[in-house]
């Protein structure tokens, strides 16, 4: 992904994983060039613009940032301008462009976006289409040819995997825990009797995370995320009734089954070839981060391709923390504690 400060609006894109680090050194940078990649520089106001904009002003008698901290932020913004200007190189080198009428067609479709953080961050428009507009577009196209270019056969491969595990056959269940049949037993009465099944599961479950939702288990979960007695009650259930008590190694449950569902190719296609895109698109762009030359400012840091950021000297080769936002494509998982019962 683009690395960032939390503040600073650069869409995250790809979680990097390279394995090589620039030249640190900075002789041959002018003042007012904050970083040199693959020949282009990126200007120091740019840098100094934004990070200006990002670090908030000390209230009244509270002491200004320490230097470490100003540096940290200098790193991790321009680790962004870096990365930005290495993802629009490889595009280029993949024959990806937006023609004139495509980049005003961005232009236009971000306005307020672009005024918004333009004032925010201190930056020009065009600097902030050369580093923020431009690089995503273009990264998001490198997906859609990485896409186009898997074979049809490794797609086939992904589902036939999934299939074989029982990721495709996905339901939408509610469901009520207790500890007893007894208990189990009285929940079906009160629902037979009148009340709702999300009332009583917000009363007596003891899944906390379910119960507080109705006992909604969350939509399109894949069956195999469930203890096999669970998910076989579901496989028989009859939609929208609710079903008969059912032990499981985690007490007793009623269930409601509202769809169940299996997954063609057809309905998983997409997404597993974007998944696959994304790793094809990762290869490329941590192959184009190892292999760029990157120049910084000495006082900052080095440029270090193993976690795709400019970083301290003595910090080159160290792992980096898992990346934020990475975007999980793979079918949908609940989220609740008991949800694998």
């Amino acid at each position: 992904m683009f690395r960032r400060s939390a503040a600073l609006a650069i869409p995250l894109v790809l979680a990097l994983g390279v394995a090589a680090c620039g030249d640190g050194a900075d002789s041959l940078l002018p003042e007012d060039v904050a970083a040199e990649v693959n020949g282009e520089e990126i200007p120091a106001d740019v840098l100094d613009g934004i990070v200006t904009a990002v670090s908030a002003p000390p209230a009244e008698g509270s002491e200004a940032p320490d230097a470490p901290e100003t540096v940290e932020l200098e790193r991790s913004v321009l680790s962004s301008l870096i990365q930005s200007v290495i993802a629009t190189d490889l595009a280029a080198d993949e024959g990806i462009e937006l023609s004139d009428d495509e980049i005003a067609a961005l232009r236009d479709e971000n306005a307020e976006q672009v005024a918004a953080e333009t004032e925010q961050f201190g930056m020009s428009d065009e600097d902030y289409l050369t580093y923020v507009l431009l690089p995503n577009a273009l990264v998001q196209e490198l997906y859609v040819e990485a896409g186009d270019d898997v074979p049809d056969e490794e797609i086939q491969a992904a589902y036939d995997e999934l299939e074989a595990t029982g990721q495709t056959e996905v339901a939408t269940i509610s469901h009520i825990l207790v500890d007893t049949e007894v208990e189990a037993v009285d929940a079906i009465t009160r629902i037979a009797g009148g009340e709702s099944f999300e009332e009583v599961a917000a009363d007596v479950s003891t899944d906390p995370g379910s119960a507080a939702n109705g006992g909604a288990l969350g939509a399109d979960v894949p069956l195999a995320t469930f203890v096999e007695p669970f998910a076989e009650a579901a496989r028989t259930a009859e939609i929208g009734e609710v079903t008969d008590p059912v032990e499981t190694e985690f007490g007793f449950h009623v269930l409601r089954v509202d769809s169940l569902t299996v997954q063609s190719y057809e309905d998983l296609e997409p997404q597993l070839r974007q998944q696959a895109a994304q790793g094809t698109a990762q290869d490329l762009l941590s192959t184009a981060f190892a292999e760029a030359d990157v120049i910084v400012p000495a006082r900052i840091g080095v440029w270090d391709g193993e976690i795709g950021g400019v970083v301290a000297e003595e910090a080159v080769g160290e792992a980096p923390d898992a990346p934020a936002g990475t975007d999980a494509t793979a079918p949908a998982q609940s989220t609740e504690d008991t949800s694998d019962q």
